[in-house]
């Protein structure tokens, strides 16, 4: 796994300042949202406890279907495509969003936070059963959730352990040309972390307009069961 987690500094992620693409600001309404409550989502299958910020409310299921989508087959799945079914390969576990007018409004944020369950069955048999595929395979997912026109890679991906098991976490910044699951046509930053666990991979896709809500979801707390919930992805949490 990769060592790359250089671009963390004291629980912030430092965003590159480059022509055409601007960090989301840290707004007073969105840094006191950052202190506030958790609520817990819990999976008895997969024995997942996950605490995430309260701002956040339930949203239709349905609408991350696209997002779980571009994960899996990258950014030419249409965001807002038309859909029958459950997405193929994905399933949409926890939809969480707040924003303007919204439940779990906040004066000036807008956030989202999607968990997916991306069936194994999808994958080549080799990429299950071969470490190193399953690592490129986690790195893909992180890297395609974040790509699409107007936002910028933040480095490179980066590999570490979720409470024992393979991790990749990829972000990305700007303001997107096409529909965002925000659709606030403001700059934003977004992240995927993907982890192999139990049979299942996991991948928690995360956008928001301000840089200390982001921070706040990426410290959510995660518990596969071990009775040790560990930050999503905290700063100095190096690879194997």
């Amino acid at each position: 796994m990769t060592s790359g987690l250089g671009w963390l500094l004291s629980g912030a992620l430092i965003f590159a300042t480059t022509a055409g693409a601007q960090a989301p600001g840290s707004s007073s309404a969105g840094s006191q949202a950052s202190l506030g409550a958790s609520h817990v989502y819990r999976n008895a299958a997969l024995a997942l406890t996950f605490s995430y910020p309260a701002q956040l409310a339930a949203r239709d299921a349905s609408d991350a279907d696209a997002l779980g989508q571009r994960m899996v087959n990258g950014e030419n799945t249409d965001p807002n495509a038309t859909r029958s079914g459950p997405a193929p390969c994905t399933k949409t576990l926890l939809a969480l969003g707040t924003g303007p007018g919204g439940p779990g409004a906040v004066a000036g944020l807008a956030a989202s936070l999607t968990l997916f369950d991306i069936d194994l069955h999808c994958l080549p048999p080799k990429a299950v059963k071969n470490r190193k595929l399953l690592y490129t395979t986690l790195r893909g997912f992180a890297a395609q959730g974040v790509t699409m026109m107007g936002m910028m890679p933040i480095e490179e991906p980066a590999g570490y352990l979720l409470e024992g098991f393979p991790a990749y976490i990829a972000a990305s910044q700007g303001t997107p040309v096409t529909n965002s699951d925000l659709q606030s046509g403001e700059s934003q930053v977004m992240a995927v972390v993907a982890v192999a666990a139990k049979e299942h991979i996991l991948a928690w896709m995360m956008e928001s307009n301000d840089l200390g809500f982001f921070n706040r979801m990426l410290a959510s707390q995660v518990d596969f069961g071990a009775g040790q919930a560990q930050p999503l992805f905290a700063p100095g949490l190096h690879p194997e």
